[in-house]
């Protein structure tokens, strides 16, 4: 009897899954990856102690500084916000929703609040980034959860860890005025985008409402944002709006048009932004190429910056590793059925063109405008659209590899699958080969990654003395009885933290903006 109770026990106890085990493994790999990108954020975050404001901030923060000085109340800031957006829109600027967040920093209620600056740009970033690639890999497509989670911690590294060297860093994350104007307003088309497809596949119908709420206030904004954000959200539209009519009319879907209202509202601010009347008036000023041309150096810079200046050899490894963890998670039992299984994959040449072509968009305003796409935020902006489109690519890529084996053999191991475990090896490898290559390469050039130059600054007291002389500045700047400030020169220059300085000549206008917001009559630097 025993016996028989044994075996029946066994008989009714389901084989180990494969696929079970590949989810094991990814979830292992996303907790290591989590625990490395953690440590290497901390750096980042810790030297963002000695920021400090610089240039355009004194300009487009002198409004609401001076409002909230005089009433000495938080809620008197947003009205004023809004009636210099207002007038930035009428006399310089169009892109409304860049006004809206550069008005108003952190150093509005107190220089102290400025190292708030890099909390707050990247928390946007990794919301962005998270919503997005959960609504779109994970509820639309259907991927594992854990390969999407990874997704976002290795894009998310890219972004941050690996955007290239010198003022991109500053500009993208330490420099409110550029980083309010460009990386937030990038995490503002994310989110737009996240909510458009929440509105479709979030589960209950009243969250499913509450996104298309979203998706439509978000899309209004994210339309107003810069112009090399704002563009690539509007192309990104158009050719959403064109697939769901191609599906609705074409009878091979029932898909309700009510989608197209979140897509209009982005392109009714991207319209309201182009038209604005100051836009005219700031025209006047430009020196920038002819569309023609500005489409054609857009192509020629997607090769020549992140394709051939910026590829190096650790973003390789990070995409490499990406495109193991996708491989593993199309064998999961998750990706297997579902939206997965109507994909073809079976277009990568055109899916390559079409990324192509939408981060090419990204620097044609900035051509079109001024004839060059110099600045630190410009290129920072180029560089997260690169890599998000390009992990994308990378995704889709493998996919039709995948399905590529798939056809040529039906099963794997007579049906029962295989395990991790080359993968798993294969991870460690390039993660071996990232650890060693790293060590050699910030020893000499200890700004390589992110992390690394918050590290070096934090231990060579760079950093510590920048924010020690800055403090010194301040005392200045803040003393009533000084009218005529002469400051002294920095001696040092972190360089994720320095961005300009004032100059000799008290009429430049970044000292006249300063003298403005600190009221005194002039300010200048001293003398070499």
């Amino acid at each position: 009897m025993k016996g028989n109770m044994k075996i029946k026990r066994q008989s009714n106890t389901p084989e180990p899954s494969f696929l079970e085990g590949d989810d094991r493994c990814i979830r292992r790999i996303f907790f290591c990856l989590s625990a490395v990108y953690i440590l290497l954020l901390i750096p980042v975050l810790l030297i963002g102690r000695y920021d400090v404001p610089s240039a355009d901030d004194f300009s487009m923060g002198l409004g609401t500084r001076l409002t909230y000085e005089a009433t000495g109340s938080v809620l008197a800031v947003p009205g004023k916000v809004l009636s210099e957006t207002v007038r930035y829109y009428r006399t310089w600027i169009g892109y409304f929703t860049s006004c809206l967040f550069t008005t108003v920093s952190p150093a509005t209620f107190g220089e102290k609040w400025y190292v708030l600056t890099p909390v707050i740009i990247l928390l946007a970033l990794h919301l962005g980034v998270a919503a997005f690639l959960y609504a779109l890999m994970e509820k639309a497509l259907g991927m594992n959860r854990w390969v999407r989670r990874c997704m976002t911690v290795l894009m998310l590294l890219l972004m941050i860890q690996l955007m290239p060297e010198g003022s991109l860093r500053v500009e993208a994350f330490y420099w409110w005025s550029g980083a309010g104007n460009y990386t937030l307003t990038f995490a503002v088309g994310l989110l737009y985008l996240a909510f458009l497809l929440l509105a479709a596949y979030a589960g209950r119908e009243k969250i499913r409402t509450l996104f298309f709420i979203l998706a439509c206030v978000f899309g209004f904004f994210a339309g107003g944002g810069n112009y090399l954000s704002s563009l690539s959200w509007a192309i990104v539209t158009v050719l959403l709006g064109a697939a769901l009519l191609l599906v609705r009319f074409g009878k091979r879907g029932d898909i309700s048009l009510r989608f197209l209202l979140p897509m209009a509202f982005l392109l009714a601010g991207f319209a309201a932004s182009c038209l604005a009347p100051g836009n005219r008036i700031r025209g006047g000023e430009a020196e920038g190429f002819g569309a023609v041309k500005a489409v054609l150096l857009s192509l020629y810079y997607t090769l020549s910056y992140p394709l051939n200046q910026w590829m190096n050899w650790a973003v390789l490894l990070v995409l490499a590793t990406l495109a193991v963890i996708f491989w593993m998670g199309f064998q999961t039992d998750r990706n297997a059925g579902g939206a997965f299984s109507r994909l073809t994959f079976a277009f990568p040449f055109q899916a390559a063109v079409l990324g192509y072509g939408i981060v090419s968009a990204v620097v044609t305003p900035a051509l079109f405008a001024q004839g060059n796409m110099d600045a630190g935020r410009i290129q920072s902006t180029f560089w997260l659209h690169a890599v998000l489109v390009l992990a994308l690519l990378e995704w889709y890529l493998v996919g039709g590899l995948y399905k590529a084996r798939q056809e040529h053999k039906e099963t794997c191991d007579g049906g029962k699958g295989t395990d991790c475990r080359r993968e798993v090896l294969l991870i460690r490898g390039l993660a071996l080969f990232l650890v060693v290559f790293s060590l050699l390469t910030v020893k000499a050039d200890p700004d390589f990654y992110t992390a690394s130059s918050a590290v070096s600054a934090l231990l060579d007291g760079s950093a510590v003395q920048y924010g020690k002389e800055s403090k010194e500045r301040l005392l200045l700047l803040q003393d009533p009885e000084a009218e005529d400030v002469v400051l002294p020169r920095y001696t040092v220059h972190p360089q994720l933290l320095y961005f300009a300085d004032v100059s000799e000549d008290p009429e430049d206008w970044a000292n006249q903006k300063m003298s403005d917001y600190y009221g005194k009559r002039s300010i200048r630097g001293a003398g070499q």
